[in-house]
């Protein structure tokens, strides 16, 4: 299901994790000014709130067991986002505690959001204080739709999510306690990707697959809400990314760099042109300050000026289990501030290996989580540093 393609890959690089001890109430933290909705991260300029799973057995990961943790940028410190005296960290009562469920947003008042599924299918509603202080139940809501609902925001109209529809087809909903889900919105077009939620408003993906184009849309949260078109791209050449109040476009046909606000004023502005080795790959657009860019292609990473369109390669940290390059990729919402959350490089380490019928012992390889100095890497260098564990 296209509405189940949330970025996972940040989750399962750090599965062994165990569940840190309570500690004092920490000072208060930024809250994020956006929440990117392909990945379960909430990043600061001060830090970044990660959902990670701790549960294993045997090698094989239990998807009921996740918790909350918070990393801070300075100290380069992770902990799990609980305070509370006494706390075991194995029951909805913990701050920390996610189960089988995700997060899904940030409140005006920086409490996170997280979905915790209920036996029929719909999700109980939670709000974590930003320093692990506290977890309110907010509401317990069916799901949105037949086939499939994601839940993108609350504010005060609401918890808002999108329900998928037959053909691709979805709805924009929202649910008004103690009453039912009310249909916004509906549109033909084929949920794609949600993109982010920001100032009430929501950011997400459609694309036309036998015309091969692509639109990215805005829908304010609210009760009068309907669909505004930002851009229209091709979806098999182009990729794109939000950065601040700007959407940049990477057309790997014509190896064009393009930009335009996201509020659909303007159209797009060519900035500058890859060289000629870049189209013959999809080139996906990774990061950027306004005056350079970090993009990949070709299974690279490229650092480029974006007044002379000259690149330089990124040369990797590490190799992967199989010996090919790590490349120090982060994901949707891991990034803030001067810095990024990524995988740095692999650490071995012994475990068993459960077949069913026999126990045998094995090598594990397992991502070191690092910090990642964003300004360097648009300037082509990798910066890391390790992200200790209190666990």
């Amino acid at each position: 299901m296209k509405l189940q393609k949330l970025c996972a890959a940040l989750l399962a690089a750090a599965l062994t994790a165990g569940a840190a001890g309570c500690s004092a109430k920490p000072a208060a933290r930024a809250v994020p000014e956006e929440f990117r909705l392909r990945g379960q991260c909430a990043a600061t300029p001060a830090g970044v709130y990660e959902v990670k799973n701790v549960g294993e057995i045997y090698n094989k990961s239990r998807l009921d067991q996740k918790r909350i943790y918070y990393i801070d940028w300075d100290s380069c410190r992770e902990t799990l986002l609980c305070t509370r005296k006494g706390c075991t960290h194995d029951s909805e009562d913990c701050p920390a505690w996610v189960g089988a469920g995700s997060l899904f947003g940030t409140e005006a008042n920086g409490s996170l959001l997280i979905a915790q599924p209920m036996e029929d299918g719909g999700n109980a509603v939670w709000q974590v204080a930003p320093d692990g202080s506290e977890k309110t139940l907010a509401a317990q809501c069916p799901a949105a739709g037949e086939d499939g609902s994601l839940l993108v925001g609350k504010n005060e109209a609401g918890i808002w999510a999108v329900a998928s529809r037959e053909g691709g087809a979805f709805s924009l909903m929202v649910w008004q306690q103690p009453g039912q889900w009310t249909e916004v919105f509906s549109a033909d077009e084929v949920f794609q990707w949600p993109q982010m939620v920001r100032d009430n408003v929501f950011y997400y993906e459609t694309w036309d697959n036998e015309a091969g184009q692509a639109t990215l849309w805005r829908a304010a949260l609210e009760l009068s809400a309907r669909p505004e078109n930002v851009v229209e791209y091709e979806s098999d050449r182009t990729r794109i990314l939000l950065r601040g109040d700007q959407v940049w476009m990477a057309d790997a046909r014509t190896g064009t760099v393009s930009v335009k606000p996201l509020d659909g004023t303007e159209e797009p502005e060519p900035v500058c042109t890859l060289p000629e080795e870049a189209r013959e790959y999809i080139i996906e657009p990774v990061d950027t300050d306004g005056s350079r860019m970090v993009l990949s292609w070709g299974g690279d990473f490229w650092a480029v000026d974006l007044a002379t369109g000259e690149e330089t390669i990124i040369r990797p940290a590490g190799v992967n289990a199989s010996g090919e390059d790590l490349s120090p990729e982060y994901y949707t919402g891991s990034a803030g501030g001067q810095w990024a959350l990524t995988d740095g490089y692999l650490r071995s380490r012994e475990g068993i290996n459960y077949t069913g019928v026999s126990i045998e012992r094995t090598t594990r390889y397992d991502a070191q989580l690092c910090r990642l100095d964003r300004q360097a890497l648009l300037n082509g260098e990798i910066v890391l540093t390790e992200i200790r564990s209190d666990s």
